[in-house]
């Protein structure tokens, strides 16, 4: 009896967490060498929070940050711990419910060689944002910005030197996705101002 009522109280309270949680407006995918700081993180979550709409309508503003911690040349985490997160962003950047990736120099040079269809060129985004600041693939398309002169990284304390914003392509137009893209949009634009 005692075990019946403890699953049976553990699945309500399963269930009810589930119910209530508060779901994201957008995700921030960051990948590569970037380690914030427990304070610096606060005060970046809570600015993105503040900025972001709630396109959800769900009475909350919220940014989920999932992290991907990949460090090339380490020899601090092994081969498999890599290749996990390396499969793990991979499934990110195609679940189209991610648009908005910031990559360390590393993995903007990787993902670069992408395909045409996998970045928003800047162009399209990014208006007024000098030269030096764009991340451009060998045949001068930019897809990515630099984020060294971000006011927003800034106000959180910190370096934005080697983190670059990345926008992905929309492919699937299914449910809310075209509001979800958007605000992704949006949002890129205040991180980059």
């Amino acid at each position: 009896i005692i075990i019946t009522a403890f699953v049976i109280i553990s699945l309500c309270v399963f269930t009810y967490g589930k119910i209530t949680a508060t779901k994201p407006d957008i995700k921030l995918a960051m990948a590569g060498n970037i380690v914030i700081q427990p304070e610096n993180e606060d005060k970046f979550q809570a600015l993105l929070d503040e900025r972001v709409n709630d396109i959800n309508n769900d009475g909350e503003k919220k940014v989920f940050r999932p992290m991907y911690y990949i460090f090339y040349g380490s020899t601090q985490t092994g081969a498999d711990y890599q290749l996990a997160m390396s499969q793990k962003l991979s499934i990110e950047l195609m679940s189209q419910e991610t648009f908005l990736f910031i990559f360390d120099k590393e993995q903007a040079k990787h993902y670069m060689s992408l395909p045409d269809a996998a970045f928003l060129k800047t162009e399209k985004w990014a208006e007024n944002i000098p030269e030096e600041l764009l991340v451009k693939d060998e045949y001068e398309r930019a897809y990515g910005v630099s984020l060294k002169n971000s006011k927003m990284l800034e106000e959180s304390g910190l370096d934005g030197s080697d983190m670059y914003l990345f926008i992905r392509c929309i492919t699937n137009h299914e449910e809310n996705r075209d509001a979800l893209y958007e605000e992704s949009i949006r949002m890129a634009k205040e991180i980059i101002r």
